[in-house]
């Protein structure tokens, strides 16, 4: 006996696999970046003046408190990513 699937049924089948196929670990999996600052007192950036680390909280790039003061004079490095909860230092 042959089983007959209606067409609405086959197009709520087929959006329940695309939807779950879009949702799926690759989307929870993605690759967040997180930095590290480090403030220099002038344009010359020889001093450093305060400086904050980059790190992973709950699947979100953060950084920890700032030691020292912040300024205008500021590099940025990349220090890792955070990967679901997992935290990866480059």
């Amino acid at each position: 006996m042959k089983r007959r699937v209606s067409i609405k049924m086959a197009a709520m089948s087929a959006v329940a696999l695309a939807a779950s196929a879009v949702a799926g670990p690759s989307a929870a999996m993605l690759d967040v970046p997180f930095y590290n600052y480090t403030y220099f007192s002038d344009a010359t950036y020889t001093t450093v003046v305060g400086y904050e680390i980059g790190t992973c909280f709950n699947g979100q790039a953060a950084v920890q408190q700032m030691v020292g003061t912040g300024s205008a004079y500021v590099i940025q490095e990349r220090a890792g990513v955070c990967r679901g909860d997992l935290t990866i230092y480059e």
